[in-house]
């Protein structure tokens, strides 16, 4: 491998993993909070990545802004095979809504420990997402959060570039603020609206309805297929009003 390439490798592994590289230059949700990263972690996080990009090209996730307002956003994120995860902080409320995902894939979530060591990957656990369905996570305090399209071994004929294989997904954040405080009052009719009263539907549905006691509702939980419909079509409008 080339020094140039090494280098270009290097550089998209930085912008990707957002929370191991100071000064935060991602404009995610959860960047900019008061959240501490001990410098040891960030340079475990930063030596094993380097270790592993030289040994090989490696596939990134990509994520693109959707649309963001009054503490509400939704992004797109995909997800190749073999790519390493984008790691996140779960300090906001999820919907995950899984846009495109071929029959027989394995995706996981990151396991606990430093990502990529022995003991993170052994931790990993499956998911049982279906294409078109929706699912929601509550926040978990600020724990690291993130998934993987684990690489297949009918995955080794397919180059970097070939799409065949990308889970895509459209995550729709928001603050636990902006949930908590929501009345309803805004327009029935807006993409807020909608987004905040399905949150606040499954909020109330839960057996744990205390807003202050987020971090201990960390489950999955599979929308309702009229309430993943909903959010489907309001994220494809504004996909659509974005175009240009």
């Amino acid at each position: 491998m080339t020094e140039d390439k090494r280098q270009r490798n290097h550089d998209r592994f930085l912008s990707s993993m957002t929370f191991a590289s100071p000064p935060i230059k991602c404009d995610c949700d959860e960047c900019g909070m008061d959240i501490f990263i001990p410098p040891s972690v960030s340079e475990a996080v930063m030596e094993h990545k380097k270790r592993k990009l030289l040994k090989e090209t490696a596939a990134f996730q990509e994520r693109n802004l959707v649309i963001r307002d009054s503490g509400v956003s939704i992004w797109e994120l995909r997800m190749p095979p073999g790519s390493e995860p984008l790691i996140e902080f779960g300090g906001s409320h999820r919907i995950v809504l899984v846009k495109s995902m071929v029959t027989g894939r394995n995706i996981f979530s990151i396991g606990k420990g430093i990502i990529g060591s022995a003991d993170e990957e052994n931790s990993r656990w499956g998911k049982s997402w279906l294409e078109n369905r929706g699912y929601i996570y509550w926040s978990n305090g600020g724990k690291a959060i993130g998934w993987i399209n684990k690489k297949q071994e009918s995955d080794k004929r397919l180059k970097v570039s070939d799409t065949a294989g990308d889970v895509v997904l459209y995550v729709i954040k928001a603050t636990i603020d902006v949930v908590s405080q929501w009345s309803g009052n805004m327009d029935g009719d807006s993409w807020i609206s909608k987004v905040l009263n399905i949150f606040q539907k499954y909020l109330q549905k839960g057996s744990n309805s205390k807003l202050t006691e987020q971090e201990s509702r960390t489950e999955e939980e599979e929308l309702i297929p009229s309430d993943s419909f909903t959010l489907f079509q309001l994220v494809l409008n504004s996909v659509a009003s974005k175009s240009p």
